[in-house]
């Protein structure tokens, strides 16, 4: 919804309180019967939503440091002759990454192997639990940090709404719309 018009050259499209889409033209580039290129300060309210949600009880995994390296050599797609390391993945819960290295003779001609280097970083599983206001709160959050990212910085915000969509005993949904004054 525009708030406030400025034109310094052209015909305004639109007035203050008309609701506009993207896209729309809000200046006009004429005065009468010269064509000019249209300038103008416009400010508007813009709403953007984000959604949140969060559980009473939530497990996630978080590294613990701990690391595992294996190298091998691997003809095309086939089989692996582990060189170093161990075959298969030393933890229980962990992240892997693998990196393949194609072998070349003076950097020129590539061979039918490739070095492949196997990095294993343990995870530890984390059980967080939370009581019911904790949780709604924590969506709240969630729920304005996603609105607050699609908000552009020069922007101002004048309002904030939070609309609970789901309320459970274990799982709290919510959206929260944010009102800002931006340049568009």
């Amino acid at each position: 919804m525009v708030d406030h018009i400025l034109v310094r050259r052209g015909t305004a499209a639109v007035e203050k309180g008309s609701t506009v889409i993207a896209g729309q033209p809000l200046v006009w580039g004429n005065n009468g019967q010269q064509r000019l290129a249209a300038d103008a300060i416009i400010q508007a309210r813009v709403w953007y939503q984000g959604f949140g949600e969060c559980s009473r009880i939530e497990t996630s995994s978080l590294l613990t440091g701990e690391e595992d390296i294996s190298v091998a050599l691997r003809r095309g797609q086939g089989k692996s002759l582990l060189l170093w390391g161990q075959k298969d993945a030393p933890y229980e819960l962990c992240h892997e990454e693998e990196q393949v290295y194609p072998l070349t003779i003076w950097g020129r001609w590539q061979l039918p192997i490739s070095g492949v280097v196997t990095s294993y970083a343990q995870e530890e599983a984390v059980t967080t639990e939370r009581s019911s206001e904790e949780a709604l709160a924590e969506a709240i959050a969630r729920g304005r940090m996603e609105a607050q990212k699609k908000v552009p910085a020069s922007a101002e915000v004048l309002n904030e709404h939070v609309r609970i969509i789901a309320k459970g005993p274990d799982l709290f949904q919510v959206q929260v719309t944010l009102e800002v004054r931006e340049d568009i």
